[in-house]
């Protein structure tokens, strides 16, 4: 056998035929063995046994403890000993380094590529392969990602308080964006952990039974070397970070209630080197227990509304959003009351701050039909006089005055979220169309109407 030399940048090649063959001798042998290794490792079993309700047990596993065990009875294993030399004359960069968006690791040995691999088995014999099959298909998969430079990234975001339906399929929001519940054993796997290891984020008590899950194609480099390549993961994560505010938005939006994002579990598929099992990363901070239940008419409007978020280019309605959002999310019904009526401001008012209060109630008014004008510009009103009334120091929050706050707070957000919804859907203000007086004066009372007149 002879030393082959590395491939040239965008030269791909997949595994050699030799390594591929003995790759499957080793698995065959040393699954074998891993299936017989007694497990010593502990687990704490979380499982879901009705509504709210979770049963956990400690269970042991095969985990770190039991594979070192192993590795100590197959250290010298004529078929492992034989891959390793084939791989460092024919594929040496599977023992380099593994680059990709989640950072760069060093592999290093050949006994913890077969680790990896043997757990990649377990994970497809659960799928109802073969050890044969299974060994196949990570073959062919690996050869894959040698010949591409490519795998998929899945990002799962488990949502707090949402529900579906128990029987809706999932919901394809975009082509790489899909908004799911989670079965039984997903929501067990997520909250279930090694027993030395403490559990960073507790699922069981956060109503978890949706999630959103965002993939997408990201390049991986083998190399025996380090690659020299920047990455900026600041633009990765905000990316991200805004695929899943528009989900949320468009939920808050849609209704009131409260959704959470837990936590966010990043993991490349198909999970074949070290390095690629994943990483998470949660809010700094968690939103308050709420719910919000969504049926299968409120799930059409969500995603009418989702796609007209997304193809919003209106900045004033973006920030109204979030201020929506924040004001969902307050504890205090004064911060909510505030926190909305800014996000109406933001939208009613004609760049024009002369008269503010006077003007952004008219113009709510005036979003509305003609036989509502009267309520809906009073509702505003009332509105104003109770935020000016915390601003000034009129109210007394330990009084009769706290209920007034409560039910200001409450109608403030339908006001804004009604406000919002005029925004995306009434054709008049898309294309970025100014709004300011004159925009709001032809609203009142339209220029043709003008003419006729004179």
């Amino acid at each position: 056998m002879t030393k082959q030399t590395q491939p040239l940048e965008n030269e791909f090649k997949g595994l050699v035929e030799i390594v591929k063959k003995q790759i499957e001798i080793t698995l065959l042998e040393v699954f074998l063995l891993w299936q017989l290794e007694p497990p010593i490792d502990w687990k704490r079993v979380v499982r879901v046994t009705g509504e709210g309700n979770f049963s956990i047990t400690i269970e042991p596993y095969q985990g770190t403890a039991t594979w070192i065990n192993l590795r100590k009875k197959i250290d010298g294993l004529k078929s492992l000993c034989l891959l390793e030399e084939l791989i460092h004359i024919h594929q040496p960069d599977l023992l380099g380094y593994v680059f990709h968006s989640g950072g760069l690791h060093l592999i290093q040995e050949t006994i913890s590529l077969v680790s990896f691999w043997c757990q990649a088995v377990h994970n497809y014999i659960n799928l109802h392969l073969s050890t044969e099959n299974a060994i196949k298909r990570i073959i062919a998969e690996l050869d894959d990602i040698l010949r591409t430079n490519y795998v998929t990234q899945e990002i799962l975001t488990p949502l707090s308080g949402l529900n579906l339906p128990l029987d809706i399929e999932p919901l394809i929001l975009r082509e790489n964006i899909v908004l799911c519940r989670l079965s039984l054993e997903e929501i067990s796997d997520l909250a279930s952990n090694d027993i030395s290891s403490q559990s960073r984020y507790d699922i069981s008590s956060r109503s978890i039974t949706t999630a959103l899950v965002i993939t997408r194609p990201v390049r991986l480099q083998l190399s025996v070397q380090i690659i020299e390549q920047k990455l900026d993961f600041t633009l990765f994560y905000q990316e991200i970070q805004d695929q899943i505010d528009d989900v949320l938005y468009s939920l808050h939006v849609l209704k009131s209630g409260r959704v959470g994002v837990l936590a966010n579990f990043m993991t490349l598929h198909p999970t074949l080197l070290p390095s690629m099992s994943g990483t998470s990363y949660a809010p700094i901070v968690f939103n308050p227990h709420e719910s919000m239940q969504l049926n299968e008419e409120e799930i059409a409007s969500f995603i009418s509304l989702y796609h007209k978020i997304i193809a919003n280019k209106r900045n004033d309605v973006r920030i109204a959003i979030t201020r929506l959002v924040d004001a969902e999310n307050r504890f205090s019904p004064v911060d909510s009351l505030l926190d909305a009526v800014i996000g109406l401001e933001v939208l009613l008012n004609p760049n024009d701050y002369s008269e503010l209060a006077f003007r952004v109630a008219l113009n709510y008014a005036y979003l509305g039909d003609s036989c509502d004008y009267r309520k809906r510009y009073e509702d505003v009103r009332n509105i104003q006089k109770t935020r000016n009334g915390i601003v000034h120091g009129g109210l007394n929050l330990k009084s009769k005055d706290n209920k007034i706050i409560h039910e200001h707070s409450t109608l403030a957000k339908q006001c804004l979220r009604d406000a919002i919804k005029h925004f995306l859907f009434d054709e008049s203000f898309t294309n970025n169309v100014k709004i300011d007086t004159e925009f709001w004066l032809d609203r009142i009372i339209p220029a043709e109407i003008v003419d006729t007149t004179s």
